[in-house]
C-alpha cells in the first residue's frame, strides 16, 4: 500500500465520506419527523366496553361534558337490544365509565341523532318505531324521562317494511314550534319512499313527497337567507330495482331542494343506476351565503359514472363549478372551516385511497395517500379547545386515522375484522379542555389526547427511530473526531482513517439508500398513474430528482469502497506482454470504427510476478481515460520495453507506455489528476487514475505522465520484472 498523504494535503477521501454519511443520516432523520409528531401527540385509546350497533355523543344535561349514547349490537338474554347513556369521564367501581340510564328498545325501533325535540334547549335521545296504527317518536332526557309522540302514517300505500328515519327537528314553517322532517325508507320493496314532514305540536302530517330514488341524505338549511322558513335538501341514490314516483326513478340519483310546504324548488339529475350522492351545506367562499357541495360515488362495474364534485349556487339555481375524476369515485364530502380564513376547504376521500383538500374553486390544494379506499367519516373538534376541526378517515377497511387540517396524521388505529358489522363510527367528545372522541369498531374505545411526559416523549422519539438515528449520527461524528485528531505532542501528524472503517460505514449506507430509492420509485409510479392529472410539474419531477441523487450517492459509496479496498494482490507469474496484447485486442474490438489501437510489444515473453486482475484494472483505467480524451478516428498506442535500473543491471523493469493523440491535459492540472475525485470531465468520477496509481504502487511500481495541449498524453507505467 502507498503511504498516507501528509497533513498539508487535503484529506479528500475522509471529508467526502464524512459528508456523505452525515447527509444520509440527516435525510433519514428528516423522514422520522412526522412519526415524532404522531408519537408526541400522545393520543391514547382505552377500551370502554364491547362494540355497539350505533353510537352518538351529546351533552344531555348541558354541563359541558358530553355523554355517549350507545345501542347494543346484539340482543340480550331476553331477546332485547338496549340503549344506554353513560359518561366516559367518570369511573365507576367496576367499569371505566358511569351509567346515566339504560333502557330497552322496542323491536324494530331505530335510534336517530340526539336533538332538542321539545324546545327546552337540551338534547334528548331520539328513537323512532312504527306500530299498527302510527309512527312513534320517543325521546329520553338526562333524567330518564321518556316522552312518546304518536304521528299518523302518510296517506300512501304503506308497506309493512316501510319506516321513518334520519329525522331533523326544526321549525320549517316559521310558526315558532318544532317540526320534524324525515326520510321514508322501504328497503328494496317497490313501495313509496321519499321525504315526509310533521307538525310535532299538532301531531299531524304536513306533507309527503314520494320519490323513485332511495333516500340517502337529508339536511335543513337557510339557503335564501330569509331566516324564517329554511329549505330542505335531500339526495337519493339509485338502487336499480325498477320503481318510479313523481317523475323520478330508481335508475337515477338526484339532488332535491324543497320549501317548507313540500314544493320542489329545484331538482337535479346527478348520476345513473348504482350512483350515490353525498352533500354538505355551508359558506365555502366567505360571502355569507351557503352553498351545497356534492360528491358522487358509483359502484356498478359496467361503465360506471366517474367521480364528480360539484358546487351548487342557490342564486343561480344551478351548479357553478365541477371537477371530474375518471379514475376514481368519491365518498362523503365535508366542508372544513379554516381558522383565521373566510374561505373554507372541502375534504373528500376516494376509491384510490386519497384524501384531498379542495379550495372553493375546486382546485386541489393538498393530498394524502392511504390504503384504498379512503372514506372521510366526518370532521369535528377534538374537544372544545381544539380548533380548527380534525378529519376522521377510514382507510383500507382496516385503519382509522385522525388528521389535522394540513392532513398530517395525529392518531392511527389499525383494526381487524369485517367492515360494517360492527359499524366503524367515530364521534368527538367535549369535556372542558380534554380533547377526546369515542371510536366504535371491534370494541368501544375512548380516544383522548393529553400532554406528553418526558418518558412518553423519549418513547415517541425511540419508536419513530429518531433517537437511534441521532445516536448513530453522534457516533459517526465522534468517530470522525477521534480519527482526525492530532496525536499527543505531534501537532503536525494526523491519524489516518482506517480503510476498514470506510468499508463499514459505506456498507451501512446501502440499506437506507435502497429504502429511499424504493419509496421514490413508488411515488414516481403513483404520480405517473392516477395522480398525474392532479400533481403539478414540480411534484412529478421530484421522484426523478430523488432517484438521480440516490444513484449518485450509490455510485459515491461504491467508489469509496473501491478506493478503500485494502486487499493484498494475489501474485502469480504472468507474461506481461501477453496480458497487454489481450487488453489491446479487447479495446480494439470495442472501439472498431471509432479509433485505432496500435500495439508495439516485444514478441518474447516478459515475466512479472503480479496480480493480473488488478494490473488489468489499473491499465484499463488509463486506457479509458485516453479513450475519453481522443476524438473519433484518433489513435491510442500501447507499447512495452524492458529497461535496467541504473547501477543494478541485474534488476529489470518493464516500462508500459499508453500514448494518445487527444486534447491533452493542461500543465497546471498534471499534478492534480491522481488526486481522488479530481476530474475535468462533466460526468467523470475522478477515481480511475487514483485507483490505477494505488494498484501500481502496491506492486512496487510507479506511474508517470507527460502531456501537451492539442498534441496528446503519454502515461508511463514501470513494473518490476521477474529476475532471469
Amino acid at each position: 500500500m502507498g503511504k498516507y498523504a501528509p497533513r498539508s494535503k487535503k484529506p479528500v477521501l475522509f471529508w467526502t465520506l464524512w459528508a456523505v454519511v452525515n447527509a444520509g443520516l440527516v435525510l433519514l432523520l428528516a423522514q422520522t419527523l412526522p412519526q415524532i409528531k404522531l408519537g408526541l401527540s400522545d393520543v391514547k385509546s382505552v377500551r370502554l366496553r364491547e362494540a355497539a350497533g350505533a353510537i352518538f355523543t351529546t351533552d344531555l344535561d348541558n354541563n359541558g361534558h358530553d355523554e355517549i349514547i350507545a345501542i347494543s349490537l346484539t340482543a340480550n338474554v331476553y331477546g332485547q337490544k338496549n340503549i344506554v347513556a353513560f359518561s366516559p369521564f367518570r369511573m365507576s367501581a367496576d367499569k371505566p365509565f358511569s351509567y346515566v340510564w339504560d333502557n330497552a328498545l322496542f323491536p324494530g325501533e331505530a335510534v336517530a341523532r340526539p336533538q332538542d325535540v321539545n324546545g327546552d334547549e337540551k338534547n334528548e335521545a331520539v328513537l323512532i318505531r312504527r306500530t299498527e296504527t302510527s309512527i312513534i317518536v320517543r325521546t329520553i332526557n338526562e333524567t330518564n324521562d321518556i316522552v312518546e309522540i304518536p304521528l299518523p302514517y302518510p296517506d300512501l300505500p304503506f308497506h309493512p317494511g316501510t319506516f321513518v328515519d334520519d329525522p331533523e327537528f326544526v321549525d320549517i314553517n316559521g310558526d315558532g314550534a318544532i317540526d320534524m322532517v324525515a326520510v321514508l325508507k322501504t328497503g328494496f320493496e317497490k313501495e313509496p319512499r321519499g321525504i315526509v314532514a310533521y307538525d310535532l305540536e299538532k301531531r299531524k302530517l304536513l306533507w309527503a313527497y314520494p320519490t323513485g330514488c332511495y333516500p340517502h341524505q337529508l339536511a335543513v338549511a337557510d339557503l335564501d337567507g330569509d331566516r324564517s322558513r329554511p329549505e330542505i335538501i335531500f339526495s337519493g341514490w339509485a338502487p336499480h330495482n325498477n320503481y318510479a314516483a313523481n317523475g323520478t326513478d330508481d335508475d337515477t340519483s338526484y339532488l332535491f331542494i324543497f320549501d317548507a310546504d313540500g314544493r320542489v324548488l329545484d331538482k337535479k339529475i346527478m348520476g345513473g343506476y348504482y350512483s350515490k350522492i353525498f352533500f354538505d351545506v355551508g359558506d365555502i367562499d366567505g360571502d355569507n351565503v351557503p352553498e351545497i357541495v356534492t360528491s358522487r360515488s358509483c359502484h356498478r362495474l359496467d361503465a360506471p359514472d366517474p367521480g364528480e364534485i360539484k358546487i351548487y349556487d342557490w342564486k343561480k339555481k344551478d351548479f357553478r363549478l365541477q371537477t371530474v375524476d375518471r379514475d376514481a369515485v368519491f365518498t362523503g364530502i365535508f366542508i372544513l372551516p379554516i381558522k383565521g380564513q373566510s374561505n373554507s376547504l372541502l375534504v373528500v376521500g376516494d376509491s384510490l385511497g386519497r384524501v384531498t383538500l379542495f379550495n372553493h374553486r375546486l382546485e386541489p390544494v393538498r393530498r394524502m395517500l392511504f390504503k384504498p379506499p379512503a372514506i372521510v367519516l366526518g370532521t369535528g373538534k377534538l374537544g372544545p379547545n381544539t380548533d380548527p376541526s380534525r378529519i376522521f378517515v377510514s382507510s383500507g377497511f382496516s385503519e382509522f386515522s385522525i388528521l389535522a387540517p394540513d392532513l398530517k396524521t395525529e392518531f392511527r388505529f389499525p383494526f381487524k375484522g369485517s367492515y360494517g358489522d360492527p359499524p366503524l363510527i367515530y364521534a368527538p367528545l367535549s369535556r372542558e379542555t380534554v380533547s377526546a372522541g369515542v371510536l366504535n369498531i371491534d370494541g368501544l374505545y375512548l380516544v383522548s389526547k393529553e400532554r406528553s411526559t418526558t418518558g412518553q416523549a423519549l418513547s415517541a422519539l425511540w419508536t419513530a427511530q429518531t433517537l437511534p438515528l441521532a445516536l448513530l449520527l453522534l457516533s459517526v461524528n465522534l468517530l470522525a473526531y477521534l480519527a482526525r485528531r492530532p496525536k499527543s505532542g505531534e501537532e503536525s501528524d494526523v491519524r489516518p482513517i482506517l480503510p476498514e472503517t470506510v468499508q463499514e460505514l459505506t456498507h451501512k449506507m446501502k440499506n437506507p439508500l435502497f429504502t429511499i430509492g424504493l419509496e421514490a420509485e413508488r411515488l414516481r409510479d403513483a404520480l405517473a398513474g392516477p395522480l398525474a392529472a392532479q400533481a403539478d410539474e414540480g411534484a412529478r419531477a421530484a421522484p426523478g430528482s430523488i432517484l438521480e441523487d440516490v444513484q449518485k450517492l450509490k455510485m459515491t459509496t461504491r467508489m469509496l469502497m473501491k478506493m478503500s479496498e485494502s486487499r493484498e494482490p494475489s501474485l502469480e507469474d504472468v507474461d506481461l506482454n501477453r496480458l497487454l496484447r489481450e487488453i489491446g485486442e479487447r479495446y480494439r474490438a470495442l472501439l472498431k470504427g471509432r479509433m485505432e489501437i496500435l500495439l508495439n510489444l516485444d514478441d518474447e515473453p516478459v515475466q512479472a510476478r503480479l496480480d493480473p486482475r488488478q494490473i488489468e484494472e489499473a491499465l484499463s483505467n488509463i486506457i479509458e481515460n485516453a479513450v475519453e480524451a481522443v476524438p473519433d478516428r484518433g489513435t491510442i498506442k500501447i507499447s512495452s520495453t524492458v529497461v535496467f535500473s541504473p547501477g543494478r543491471k541485474s534488476r529489470r523493469t518493464v516500462e508500459i507506455e499508453i500514448e494518445d493523440n487527444g486534447r491533452g491535459i493542461p500543465e497546471d492540472k498534471l499534478e492534480e489528476i491522481f488526486k481522488p475525485y479530481f476530474t475535468t470531465k462533466k460526468d467523470g468520477s475522478g477515481i480511475g487514475l487514483p485507483i490505477a496509481r494505488r494498484i501500481i504502487e502496491t506492486h512496487g511500481g510507479r506511474i508517470e505522465v507527460q502531456s501537451r495541449m492539442g498534441a496528446g498524453t503519454r502515461f508511463a507505467v514501470y513494473l518490476p520484472a521477474s529476475e532471469k
